[in-house]
């Protein structure tokens, strides 16, 4: 009766009923065909520019394949700001086996996503006894879209490997619960310690295989919670050293980011909204994006609502844990797997990404497989009902996976699409931050850019969307595509100084002085408190030898923005040309005060006050 209450589960032993083995098989099948049909053609697809390059193409240490000199380098650098050498031995197999060749690299990643699903549902299945919800957690693992990215990126190879071990590890676990020895113990910690070595997110396994101990193996007591929790502290010693070398390779590599850039308040404000957010995808994983940049800010409230639902789920799971364990496992397993990658401690730029739900979404998974089983119990037909809902919300995630997978394809197709989202959206946020990846990355994403233009005057109107696009446009260095595109926006929208503005900087680009400098004097006629346009008018008068004409447009632009420092600077260079060497001084001064290290401006003030002193 105590397991019942417990949600069901039996713990494994003689004493528990034998599984029907051949629907066991069958459904192992099932899953496989299902996961292959999801990612066909994944194995044709194409490095992707972001990562790739640095992880494997580009990468000298994994050139000549599997030597021991690179064996070497995989177990002590810390290149690009990781060390997880399992995962860069199994990339230099890659290239031993298949050379630089992305798609037997996708295949592998396939192959371990298969490998996983195939462990989980096996798992589960032997520790609940339960094979349709073991089925049900499976196959939603197995074609969640948000697990696209997880697989059919090449440099997450670090995901499915290391949750390979995560998996072997609960395998090895139960085998010690089963008969408790030291060699059993063992090789709990050696499936543990190599799936680390594999990417650190394993963690917080040793508190999960607590929360194991709770459901479904049924050995969680009040009497035994302190035995049990010593049990994991050699396991928690391995998670400390992990969480150390990760830290130090991070930090080395240049990863971590700075308080004083993300404060800790933002931090955990991001964590509250991200931890909501990724439930929602989990619920409607529809315009998936490739990279989810850091918002500047959040409104009060949307802060008080994302706590307001997590402290009612909790609480939820907290009253349930007596009748209903697997809620409460669940949901700790949620929260718990997901705090090395929430941001407290932020790697890199994004505020939160698909790829780390990989392991997460296994407890939420678990509490929809056994939530709708528990909530269907009282429905006369439930034999019918429930493989029927089950079956339309595996359909529609593998509907959705399919698509996602193809935008992995290529480059192309990739960045095309999270442009459209953003811009669809409405998310400049985004919009700016994937147009400044791509840059990075040394992409040029005409044909994206062209693309995302068709849709954009429905959601932003036909001036404003010319707007966008052409600032698009001039951040990917397509300057004749922005002028003919800022050219339309004018047309539709004289009087809007900012589309002259930046259609003066598109012809000043391109060389055409003449016409930038009637394109910004229009902006300023519509709007003469515009910094940025005086400088960039000055700047384009001063090319064209017309100095005090400049002066005057450096000055209105230091005037209306104190703190512009191209400005100043610009103001006393076009001073020291024309001779007033005081007054240019004056201005250097004023950049040094707001930038104290341009050493440019340092020496030309340094030469004009020597010049300054001789003439006296």
């Amino acid at each position: 009766m105590n397991r019942l209450r417990r949600g069901g589960a039996a713990a494994p032993g003689p004493a528990t009923p034998a599984l029907d083995r051949r629907r066991l098989v069958l459904a192992a099948l099932g899953l496989v065909a299902l996961t292959v049909a999801v990612y066909a053609g994944v194995w044709s697809f194409e490095f992707i520019q972001f990562d790739d390059p640095t992880y494997i193409v580009q990468n000298p240490n994994l050139a000549d394949g599997l030597t021991w000199p690179a064996v070497q380098w995989a177990f002590t650098a810390g290149y690009a700001s990781n060390w997880h050498p399992l995962t860069w031995l199994s990339h230099l197999l890659d290239v031993e086996l298949f050379g630089l060749r992305p798609g037997p690299m996708h295949l592998v990643n396939l192959l371990l996503h298969l490998a996983n699903t195939m462990l989980l549902f096996g798992w589960l299945a032997w520790t609940t006894r339960a094979i349709g919800r073991s089925l049900v957690v499976a196959a939603l693992f197995a074609i969640h879209p948000a697990h696209v990215e997880s697989v059919a990126w090449i440099s997450e190879r670090k995901d499915v490997l290391s949750t390979a071990f995560w998996l072997l590890t609960m395998w090895a676990y139960v085998f010690y619960v089963r008969k408790p020895g030291i060699a059993r113990y063992a090789l709990v910690g050696l499936t543990f310690a190599v799936g680390l070595l594999a990417k650190p997110m394993l963690v917080t396994l040793p508190l999960v295989l607590l929360l194991l101990d709770l459901w479904p193996l049924d050995r969680l007591r009040p009497a035994n919670a302190l035995r049990l929790t010593m049990e994991k502290l050699p396991l928690l010693a391995l998670s400390v050293l992990s969480s150390i070398a990760t830290f130090m390779a991070q930090k080395g590599g240049g990863s971590v980011m700075a308080l004083d850039v993300l404060p800790v308040s933002s931090r955990v404000m991001n964590a509250l909204v991200s931890y909501v957010t990724y439930i929602g995808n989990m619920f409607w994983p529809v315009d998936l994006y490739m990279y989810y940049p850091h918002a500047p800010s959040f409104p009060l409230w949307q802060i008080a609502a994302c706590a307001a639902v997590l402290l009612a789920i909790s609480g939820v799971a907290f009253r349930l844990l007596r009748s209903h364990a697997y809620v409460a496992v669940g949901w700790l397993w949620y929260l718990g797997t997901l705090v090395p990658v929430i941001g407290l401690v932020q790697v890199g730029r994004q505020a939160l990404a698909d790829r780390y739900t990989y392991v997460p979404f296994i407890g939420l998974f678990v509490i929809v497989a056994w939530g709708m089983h528990d909530l269907l119990l009282r429905v006369p037909v439930r034999r019918v009902v429930g493989p029927a809902v089950a079956a339309l919300v595996i359909a529609a995630a593998a509907g959705l996976a399919h698509a996602q997978v193809q935008f992995w394809r290529n480059d192309q197709l990739l960045w095309t699409r999270a442009l459209k989202i953003a811009m669809r959206m409405d998310d400049r946020i985004t919009e700016r931050a994937v147009s400044d990846l791509l840059s990075e990355n040394s992409l040029t994403p005409l044909q994206a850019l062209l693309e995302a233009r068709e849709g954009a005057p429905k959601r932003l109107g036909p001036a404003t969307a010319r707007l966008v696009i052409g600032q698009l446009f001039m951040r990917h260095q397509h300057v004749d595509e922005a002028v003919t595109v800022l050219s339309e926006g004018v047309q539709l929208a004289p009087q809007l100084p900012e589309m002259h503005s930046a259609l003066g900087l598109a012809l000043s680009t391109l060389g055409r002085r003449d016409e930038a400098v009637t394109a910004y004097r229009e902006a300023l006629r519509l709007n003469p408190n515009m910094a940025d346009v005086h400088n960039d008018l000055g700047f384009v008068l001063a090319q064209q030898g017309k100095l005090p004409d400049a002066v005057d447009h450096f000055a209105a632009a230091a005037r209306i923005r104190p703190d512009l420092i191209d400005a100043h600077r610009n103001l006393g260079l076009a001073l020291a040309n024309l001779g007033r060497f005081d007054e240019a001084i004056q201005q250097f001064k004023e950049v040094l005060r707001l930038k104290p290290d341009d050493a440019n401006v340092r020496r030309a003030m340094e030469d004009l006050q020597k010049r300054t002193r001789g003439g006296k």
